[in-house]
């Protein structure tokens, strides 16, 4: 199961899906001000997100959009460790 908070609407959003297919791996915690604070299940470690200047965030730590693309490149070195 996914579990969003949305603070628009001030609720917490379930995603419900099928046993074995995913694993929760992570806690997304709405910080306020454009920033969120994620949490690795297994390992505890923390990742804030902050949002960039141009979209009113303090660009003080990665952007989610920072995020994404980093998590591609990792993704990519990672398991084409052994394409050659």
């Amino acid at each position: 199961m996914l579990c969003f908070f949305v603070p628009e609407l001030n609720k917490f959003l379930y995603l419900h899906c099928k046993k074995n297919i995913m694993k929760n791996t992570s806690i997304v915690n709405y910080m306020g001000d454009l920033r969120t604070e994620a949490i690795h299940v297994y390992s505890k470690t923390k990742i804030i997100t902050d949002a960039p200047l141009d979209k009113h965030g303090k660009a003080e730590a990665f952007s989610p959009t920072d995020l994404l693309a980093t998590s591609l490149a990792s993704c990519l070195l990672t398991d084409c460790r052994n394409c050659s």
